[in-house]
Order: structure tokens, then sequence, then C-alpha cells
């Protein structure tokens, strides 16, 4: 039970720093106010005011935020060190960012375990 509210409280927590994160930034603003106006269907403002593309929560440009989500997805127990591809893609479900690809293969690089086992199943 106190594993549950450990989770929940550290979601509550990245949500808000999204929140606030978004509130500061100015392509949020001009994404926000194009929904306001009708004029896009990729993106919408929830009910708790946290912008999303295509269902996916907008995350700014924000290095703490991008870091500790890329953190989570590669340490969560339930990944097993995925490839950059799998994170991605696991990622890709319930965020979103520019350059997004980029950043979590930059940062799976930074694991030699990660490289090893992907040079070990390469054929040669």
């Amino acid at each position: 039970m106190a594993s549950q509210i450990s989770i929940v409280k550290a979601e509550t927590q990245i949500i808000e720093q999204i929140k606030k994160a978004q509130q500061r930034d100015q392509l949020a603003d001009t994404l926000k106010a194009r929904v306001l106006r009708n004029e896009t269907k990729d993106f919408e403002i929830t009910q708790e005011r946290i912008l999303k593309y295509k269902r996916r929560t907008y995350i700014p440009p924000n290095l703490e935020i991008k870091g500790r989500i890329l953190e989570e997805a590669y340490k969560s127990c339930y990944t097993i060190h995925p490839g950059m591809t799998k994170m991605h893609w696991d990622l890709k479900e319930s965020f979103w960012w520019p350059s997004m690809k980029r950043d979590v293969t930059d940062y799976m690089s930074r694991y030699l375990t990660c490289q090893k086992v992907k040079t070990e199943h390469q054929k040669l």
C-alpha cells in the first residue's frame, strides 16, 4: 500500500512540474492560444490546464523534467533495460516534445550496459 501511495505522489509531482513548466513556456502559450481559437485539432488543453499533443502530454524544453521522465522510463522495474526504439515507443504513448527521439538516443548512449547488449545481438 505504501509503494502505491509513493507512486501516486511521484506522478502528481511530475504532473505539477510539467504544468508549471508549460506556464513558463512560450511555445506552450502559442499552442494554447491556437487551441482556444480552434486553429488546431492536434493539440488540446485538459481540465487541469495541461497542453497535450494527440493525447500525449507536451513536455516543454526543461532538462530537469525530461531527464526525470527518461530516467523513470529507463530504470522502471517493468522495462528491463529497453532498447532505444522500445523506450522511445513507450514514452511516445504518454509524452511528446520536439526532438524526443534524439533525446532518448542521447540518454541511452550514456549507458554502457545497453550498448554491450545491443552489440552482442548484432550479426557480425
